[in-house]
C-alpha cells in the first residue's frame, strides 16, 4: 500500500504499487516522471433482499390473511459488490442453509407456516477488512394480518328504549361477516390503529368498527373529545350487550368470533352510541 521511487540517471525505472485504498494515475512524459496519488474510500456493501410468499402457487405480499398456509417463501438477493462469505438466518425455527459465496436464492418449499410472523436476514462480508463497510444486512418477513371492518345496521345491543328484547349472539355474527364480505368496508391491516374514519348511517342505523381482538382494546376521537361508542359483548348466554368495561372483558363475558373467509378469529366490536352518524370532514380517530 506504498510505491518505490528511483531516479531514472541512476538506470532505475519508477514503480508505484497501487493498494486496496490507493489509485495511482500516470501523466509522466518523456522528461519528468509525474503521478497523481488519490485515496479511494472503502465502498460500503450493501445488500438488498425480497421475499415471496405462496400458497399453492398463489403469491401473497404482506399482510397475508390470517388463515393462509405459506408453503414455499422465496428469498433473492443481490450485493454491491463480490463477497466472500454469507448467512441466511430467521427466527420462526426454519433450518438455516449453508450458503456458498456466489448465492443469491435460497428456497424454501413444503411448509405450512400459519398466523406466525417470521423474519429472515441475509448477511455478508466482502473480507476486504473494513468494517463496517465490508458488512451487510437486510431483512424481510412474513407478517400475517386479518381485516378491520366498519359499515352501518341496526342496534344489536340490548336497549329498553330501542330494542326490547335481546339479540342472539348469531344474529350479530351473521351482520358483522355480511359487512366484512359484502356491505361493509374492510382493510387488510395487522392494527387498529386508524386516522381517517368517518362514521355514517341514517336513522336507526348505527356505525360500526371492529377488528381482531388481540389488536387490543379502542378509543374513540373526534373533534378533541373522546367517546360515542360502546363496546358490544357476548354473555354467557349468547346475547349482545353493551359491556360495562370499554377496555378489558366484563365478568362472564365470551368472544365474538368472526370468520374472514378463511379462519374464524376473536373481534372486539364498536358501535355508535347514536344512530344518524353523519360523514363529515372531521374523521374518528382510533387509537
Amino acid at each position: 500500500m506504498g510505491f518505490y521511487s528511483a531516479a531514472h540517471n541512476y538506470g532505475k525505472i519508477t514503480e508505484l504499487i497501487a493498494g486496496q485504498e490507493i489509485q495511482i494515475t500516470d501523466i509522466s512524459d518523456t522528461i519528468v516522471d509525474r503521478f497523481i496519488i488519490d485515496h479511494i474510500p472503502a465502498e460500503q456493501l450493501t445488500v438488498g433482499l425480497t421475499l415471496t410468499a405462496k400458497e399453492s402457487g398463489a403469491e401473497y405480499s404482506n399482510p397475508i390473511l390470517w388463515g393462509r398456509s405459506i408453503d414455499t417463501i422465496q428469498l433473492d438477493w443481490a450485493y454491491n459488490h463480490i463477497i466472500t462469505s454469507q448467512t441466511l438466518t430467521n427466527n420462526g425455527g426454519l433450518t438455516p442453509p449453508s450458503l456458498d459465496s456466489d448465492d443469491v436464492q435460497h428456497i424454501y418449499t413444503g411448509q405450512a407456516i400459519q398466523n406466525q410472523d417470521i423474519d429472515f436476514t441475509i448477511a455478508g462480508n466482502d473480507g476486504l477488512g473494513f468494517d463496517p463497510e465490508s458488512l451487510a444486512s437486510d431483512t424481510e418477513g412474513l407478517e400475517f394480518g386479518n381485516y378491520r371492518v366498519w359499515g352501518v345496521g341496526e342496534r344489536y345491543d340490548y336497549d329498553r328504549d330501542s330494542a326490547p328484547d335481546k339479540h342472539a349472539y348469531s344474529a350479530l355474527q351473521t351482520f358483522l361477516e355480511d359487512l366484512l364480505t359484502t356491505n361493509g368496508t374492510k382493510e387488510l391491516k395487522t392494527t387498529r390503529l386508524k386516522t381517517d374514519l368517518f362514521a355514517e348511517g341514517g336513522e336507526l342505523e348505527h356505525f360500526y368498527y371492529f377488528y381482531p381482538k388481540s389488536w387490543g382494546f379502542a378509543t374513540f376521537t373526534k373533534y378533541n373529545f373522546t367517546g360515542g361508542f360502546v363496546r358490544l359483548k357476548r354473555n354467557a348466554s349468547d346475547e349482545i350487550e353493551a359491556a360495562t368495561n370499554f377496555d378489558s372483558y366484563d365478568s362472564g363475558e365470551q368472544d365474538i368470533m368472526v370468520d374472514n373467509g378463511i379462519m374464524e378469529d376473536a373481534f372486539l366490536v364498536y358501535m355508535s352510541l347514536n344512530d344518524q352518524q353523519d360523514d363529515d370532514t372531521e374523521p374518528i380517530i382510533v387509537t
